[in-house]
């Protein structure tokens, strides 16, 4: 069983990674939360217990990055992947 949070401040961004991730992921046991801020996810990942979190980085309330270094202050092992459109993200390579 895989734990996902998908936190996003959109919810429309927030269902299409839903329905991607249960129609690609079909032979994995997925229980899944959705996070609308930053805050709320990192209390939903701490508390619930997250495995994997696709988060973006600009939300309201704490943005993505925030949220993720209070989650690596309690739980070291989650795997956090960052969703944005945002280009003066993205890692020249």
């Amino acid at each position: 069983m895989i734990r996902l949070l998908i936190a996003d401040d959109e919810r429309l961004e927030r269902e299409a990674l839903a329905e991607m991730v249960t129609r690609r992921f079909v032979e994995h046991e997925i229980v899944l939360e959705e996070a609308e801020n930053g805050r709320k996810a990192a209390d939903t990942a701490i508390l619930w217990g997250a495995d994997l979190i696709l988060m973006d980085i600009e939300m309201k309330f704490m943005d993505g990055m925030m949220a993720a270094e209070e989650i690596r202050k309690v739980d070291t092992e989650v795997i956090i992947i960052f969703i944005t459109n945002s280009p003066q993200y993205a890692i020249k390579g």
